[in-house]
């Protein structure tokens, strides 16, 4: 599904005990073009000539797929479906800083951009534009009011990875405009850093990118609040990078700086180096000089140091050091302003909680009031009061914390920032009594699921959070116990029934959706990947699929495993402490997993079609595997090179079961690809830059040579990177983990043709479409040769449920007719008109097929008498449809706007109003009479004498300037909110489009070669999931759905 980007659940790996797994830039970088909301994307910046490269690829890969994905057009199907945020609105997220500006709160989140609160940090809104790089590293406000973000985060990841950024962002408005101002070749920004009375002067620390050396890295100055800055301090290695700033508050030219050498490789973290340690400057940053005495650094081993002034003694400066294992290295103390150090302890508590990844905290918060109160984030919060000799734990507040935050003017007030949100607290956080947020949606889920018989529940994996589920608009609730929650898996029948996995495979069950859960044994395998794919099988759910580094089965729940397969990958990672060489994508061909398709971290895919027995080889890449999808004839692979530093996208497709491939990621952002799925006639794919589909790659094997299209789906996702995809076949609901903005959902249209051999075995196909799981209680059988009677037919039909309309011959009742009734086996049939339109011997061969059901006629002297008898059995009527005798075509939506307005359709001719119809009117005695299509057709006369006849209050006319704007006004009046399901039928064939319009749906004309102006803007309003086609392609050519994906008309 995807490269779970995670970072490992503290608290849980604690437990478990689970082993760890030259820049440029020195000028001016200046701010870049102005908007209203945003100020643009910013290009590499940095005074060099080439471009910085890293690891093959061009720093500020991630600015430039950010502005490809804006150039990349939305679906037109999905213009008029917005994303859905279904939350958690309430649970809280990581954050990565803090920042006042008199009584606002500003709180940058490591995924979901920076927000702000004005009520102490109760509430949040967003301050942060949804189109703009969501990781915030660091925010700050300057002496003058000035508000600077730093975009990307600087913690490395655990068991997977963090997100770039793309630069700094400033603005003068508390967070109503933006505008980029430098280092967008950055990558990370792990602090900034204002000058406490000087409203121009600011530093930052860049941390460059995880994944290879270069870039912007190092400690900036700016003299201008941000617009420009200077790099005052380089790293002394390619890939070291500012780590953290103090700024005396005694003397602000007095600051001390840490740097840290690190570079994360798919199958190994270095987060040490001899560019790690710690420096001091006396002239404002201008000049630095390296600190040794009493603490460590500039060793292969040194790794990243958090370093801060006491506020209420400048010459106390406290230290945490981490070693380049991720152990702690020692809390350290200085008594003359950081020049000399001493270890004050590294006492088990200490060291424990700083656990194996003290890089992923790596922050001490001295205390504004007392110099010898300090408090240090870790898998718990640790305080001291005796400046670092002595620690106490509070294990009350959710672990991993990264920043905290004391009001200057009153202290009492504080803020804390942790893995599981914001906490804010009115005793300085003396007593530990921190109070969570109650509105703060930028959770990071890694795993979504939707129940396939219950589509209003959610079932999803959140980063440290846990696995939790919703149903419908009830609180989202935690379930499984799952640390952070990577693997999600609902039975595919019982809605109840749901498997949650923590990292590495460790998974249990609930059969109560949310209530108690039972573990299920995790196989015997060497190794697994922090997101070990599980995944149920359809025809049993209880017989699951389990990848390690090796595959294994079992049929009763999880109680026992068999291993399937040898070791399918290279081998295990040489970080001893890293699980890599693992399997991360599972894919079953058919019902039972006797074919099978794995991906592994490594590269590889392979298959066996004979359960295991045996496999082969389809790719030998060396791009982490994040997503297999299938739709039994094309073979789909996607691939990351995240991990190396790769910013291209990899979609792979094969239709020879992976004998050979393609690559069809021409025209996605060059991003990371984390899932593929197939969604009914679509390709979807989640990237870091959004969700993407294309329709272009299912079609037939003649359509293969077009040229490929890809989509942005829907205007308004946040661009938070996209993990993980679910889609729903059925509805067309489509949802999206965002890794910092939550859970999306939207309605993914689909286009399908409904045809037969000849109208007959057509109109059957089409009541297909519309079938429902209660079975059909009465066809409705009308004459396929003349349309006056199946007019009418279409409205009895689509006003009433379980009512389905089949088409005859005058003379004979058509095979495909026959087997659907036989197959329908309704408990009445009603044929509607006489003798001449449907013979006796049709209604004899009807009555035989049916056996007991009642076959009754309905029918009239002639087709206006047929129309007014089966308008006379309908109850409830409010409104009667004047359609013409003479042409179907203006009348052939007329079904759908029956339903909508309690309606039924009689029949006139354009100059004078029958007879039998006035008579109609006058027993229906409707609130309104509607004319159907222009004068030409039917008169004004007639319309006044029809409202007459029938005492109406109200008479009106709906009609366009021809037959596919007359059919277009109908079907808008029809569905006035939109419609879920629309059909396109010939404009020139009518017997399709009454077969479609009985099903109640809006039907709109098309010609054979395309989609007429008035039918696309209808379309676009009326915003379908579902748009089917009516008839063959004869009558609706397949570049009418061309035109309908694709918006060319």
């Amino acid at each position: 599904m995807l490269i779970r980007r995670a970072v490992a659940s503290a608290a849980l790996l604690s437990l478990l005990l689970i082993g760890v797994l030259g820049g440029t830039g020195d000028g001016v970088d200046g701010p870049r073009r102005h908007g209203t909301a945003l100020a643009g994307i910013p290009q590499p910046g940095g005074d060099a000539d080439e471009p910085v490269m890293r690891s093959g690829m061009v720093v500020g890969g991630y600015a430039a797929a950010l502005r490809q994905a804006a150039e990349v057009p939305v679906a037109p199907l999905t213009v008029s479906h917005g994303w859905v945020e279904r939350g958690p609105f309430a649970t809280g997220g990581r954050i990565t800083d803090l920042a006042r500006d008199d009584d606002v709160l500003y709180v940058a989140t490591a995924s979901g951009g920076l927000w702000r609160s004005d009520d102490d940090g109760r509430t949040l809104q967003p301050v942060w534009p949804r189109d703009l790089v969501q990781p915030i590293g660091a925010v700050v406000v300057t002496a003058g009011g000035v508000l600077l973000a730093g975009t990307g985060e600087a913690n490395a990841g655990g068991g997977s990875t963090t997100f770039p950024g793309t630069g700094l962002y400033r603005s003068t408005d508390g967070g109503e405009t933006w505008t980029a101002s430098g280092l967008s070749a950055s990558a990370t920004i792990a602090r900034l850093v204002a000058h406490p009375t000087d409203p121009d002067v600011v530093w930052v620390a860049a941390g460059g990118d995880l994944f290879g050396p270069g870039g912007e890295r190092g400690i900036y100055r700016s003299d201008d609040a941000g617009l420009r800055w200077t790099r005052v301090l380089d790293g002394t290695t390619p890939t070291t990078g500012g780590a953290d700033l103090a700024v005396d508050p005694a003397d602000p030219d007095h600051l001390l700086a840490s740097m840290w050498d690190r570079q994360r490789m798919p199958d190994l973290r270095r987060y040490g180096g001899p560019g790690s340690g710690l420096y001091e400057s006396f002239d404002g940053g201008r000049s630095w000089t390296p600190i040794t005495d009493g603490i460590p650094g500039f060793t292969d081993d040194a790794g990243r140091i958090a370093v801060a002034f006491s506020p209420a003694d400048p010459a106390v400066a406290y230290a945490v050091v981490t070693r380049g294992d991720g152990r702690s290295g020692g809390f350290h103390r200085s008594e003359d302003g950081g020049s000399t150090w001493t270890m004050v302890t590294n006492s088990a508590r200490y060291a424990g909680s700083q656990f194996i990844f003290g890089w992923w905290f790596s922050k001490v918060f001295p205390a504004p009031e007392d110099p010898d109160r300090v408090l240090v984030p870790g898998l718990t919060l640790l305080e001291s009061t005796d400046g670092g000799a002595t620690f106490a734990a509070d294990g009350r507040v959710h672990a991993d914390h990264h920043a905290l935050l004391w009001d200057r003017e009153d202290p009492s007030r504080a803020w804390l920032g942790s893995d599981g949100g914001l906490y804010h607290s009115t005793d300085g956080g003396r007593s530990f009594s921190w109070t969570l947020a109650q509105q703060q949606p930028f959770t990071q889920p890694y795993t979504v699921a939707v129940p396939p018989t219950d589509q209003a529940r959610v079932v999803a994996g959140f980063q440290d959070i846990g696995c939790m589920l919703v149903d419908g608009d009830e609180p989202w609730t935690a379930v499984g116990g799952c640390g952070d929650g990577v693997t999600v898996s609902p039975h595919p029948t019982d809605a109840d029934d749901v498997i949650v996995c923590g990292q590495y495979g460790r998974c249990r069950r609930t059969t109560a959706f949310g209530g108690g859960t039972t573990n299920l044994p995790t196989p015997p395998v060497d190794r697994a990947a922090w997101s070990a794919p599980l995944v149920r099988l359809d025809a049993d759910a209880d017989h699951l699929l389990f990848g390690g580094n090796t595959l294994h089965r079992t049929v009763d729940g999880g109680r026992t495993w068999t291993p399937i397969s040898p070791d399918l990958t290279r081998g295990s990672s040489p970080d001893i402490d890293y699980p890599y060489g693992t399997i991360t994508e599972i894919l079953p061909l058919d019902a039972d997993g006797t074919g099978i398709v794995v991906g592994t971290d490594d590269g590889l895919v392979q298959r066996t079609d004979d359960g295991g027995e045996t496999w082969r080889t389809l790719l030998d890449g060396d791009r982490w595997v994040t997503g297999l999808a299938t739709d039994g004839r094309v073979l789909l692979v996607g691939t990351s090179g995240y991990f190396d530093g790769e910013d291209s996208p990899h979609v792979r497709a094969s239709t020879d079961g992976g004998d050979t491939w393609v690559d069809v990621a021409d025209g996605l952002p060059d991003a990371p690809v984390n899932d593929v799925v197939v969604a009914g006639n679509a390709v979807v794919v989640a990237t870091d830059v959004g969700v993407h589909a294309s329709w272009d790659l299912l079609g037939p094997p003649e359509q293969s040579s077009q040229p490929l299209r890809w989509y942005r789906v829907g205007p308004d996702l946040p661009q938070a990177p996209a993990m993980d995809l679910d889609h729903r076949d059925d509805t067309g609901l489509l949802t999206v983990a965002t890794f910092g903005r939550g859970i999306w959902q939207t309605r993914l249209p689909r286009v399908s043709r409904w045809a037969g051999a000849g109208r007959y075995a057509t109109a059957v196909a089409v009541n297909a479409a519309g079938s429902t799981a209660g079975g059909t209680e009465t066809v409705v059988l009308a004459s396929g040769e003349d349309f006056p009677d199946a007019l009418a037919a279409a409205a009895l039909v689509a006003r009433t449920d379980g009512w389905r309309l089949l088409l005859t011959a005058a003379d004979s009742l058509p095979d495909p007719t026959a087997v659907a009734l036989a197959e329908m086996a309704p408990s009445s049939v009603v044929v509607v008109g006489g003798p001449a339109a449907v013979a006796d011997t049709v209604v004899d061969d009807v009555a035989a097929l049916v056996g007991d059901a009642t076959v009754v006629r309905l029918a009239g002297d002639d087709r206006y008498a047929t129309a007014a008898a089966v308008a006379m059995a309908h109850d409830g009527v409010e409104e009667v449809l004047l359609a013409t005798a003479g042409g179907p075509f203006d009348a052939l939506a007329a079904a759908a706007l029956a339903v909508e307005r309690h309606a039924v359709v009689l029949l006139t001719d354009p100059d004078v109003l029958p007879a039998v119809t006035a008579d109609a009117l006058a027993s229906l005695a409707p609130d309104r009479v509607t004319a159907i299509g222009g004068q030409a057709v039917i008169s004004d006369e007639v319309l006044v004498a029809a409202a007459t006849a029938a005492g109406a209050g109200a008479h009106d006319r709906l009609a366009g300037p021809d037959r596919y704007a007359t059919a277009a006004v109908v079907a808008l009046a029809a569905a006035p909110d939109g419609a879920d399901g629309v059909w396109l039928a010939s404009g020139t064939a009518w017997v399709d489009a009454l077969a479609a319009a009985a099903s109640g749906d809006p039907v709109l004309l098309v010609a054979a070669d395309g989609v007429p102006t008035s039918t696309a803007d209808a379309i676009g309003v009326l915003g379908p999931v579902d748009v089917r086609l009516a008839g063959g392609t004869a009558v609706v050519g397949d570049a009418v759905e061309s035109a309908v994906l694709h918006g060319t008309g």
